[in-house]
């Protein structure tokens, strides 16, 4: 299981980094040149490090397959052929892993949305983009419309509900003072003033962080 795991977690660093390299190169309309600085970026980027530093299977995921998706969306906008449609599907299938929770989805939907938009309008290429966004979100349309409506039908409640009204104001007020850009390189973020049961902080290194602004002994 820890073999499977880990190799999990490498083949979507793996992915990842490709596939944002060869984004980039379709975006740009330029050579090798383009695709290996995007994924040379999208490697030694901050989010990168703190992702695979302590991976979540959600966040990993979104690293992976975001940058994937982007990069078939706009295979298929360029060339829309049977093969590369069928390619877009099983990405977004991947995808939906991300759906984990409705929030990254969304996030990483409303940034491809984006970027493809763009690269279509420019090419003039709308009807593909539209057939693009079909093909995406037709495998997901199970969950979205029921979750769309249960929102829409639940949002009072859940506004006002006990766990909204505890974690909100603490959690927006932890973030505003603990997730800084510097505290971010360092793996220092919000996380770190969390606590277990038995009122122990859970992140281990806490102390080391507190006594070491810059991370250094």
């Amino acid at each position: 299981t820890w073999v499977v795991s880990q190799g999990y977690i490498f083949l979507t660093l793996i992915v990842g980094v490709i596939s944002m390299g060869k984004a980039v190169k379709l975006l740009t309309n330029n050579s090798g040149t383009s695709e290996f600085f995007g994924s040379l970026l999208y490697l030694f980027s901050p989010i990168t490090t703190w992702i695979y530093f302590y991976p979540v299977h959600l966040f990993v995921a979104a690293y992976a397959f975001t940058p994937l998706v982007l990069w078939m969306s706009l295979r298929t906008i360029h060339s829309p052929t049977h093969t590369n449609k069928l390619f877009l599907l099983l990405s977004s299938l991947l995808m939906g892993t991300t759906a984990l929770t409705a929030t990254m989805f969304i996030t990483a939907t409303l940034t491809i949305f984006a970027l493809t938009f763009i690269y279509s309008f420019t090419k003039h290429k709308i009807k593909s983009w539209l057939i693009t966004l079909l093909i995406y979100l037709l495998p997901h349309l199970f969950w979205i419309l029921p979750f769309t409506t249960y929102v829409r039908s639940n949002s009072d409640d859940l506004q006002n509900s006990a766990i909204n009204r505890e974690i909100t104001a603490s959690t927006v007020a932890s973030e505003q003072s603990n997730n800084t850009w510097t505290n971010t390189l360092r793996f220092s973020t919000a996380w770190i003033n969390g606590k277990a049961a038995d009122q122990i902080y859970t992140y281990q290194a806490r102390n080391w962080f507190r006594d070491n602004p810059l991370g250094i002994n």
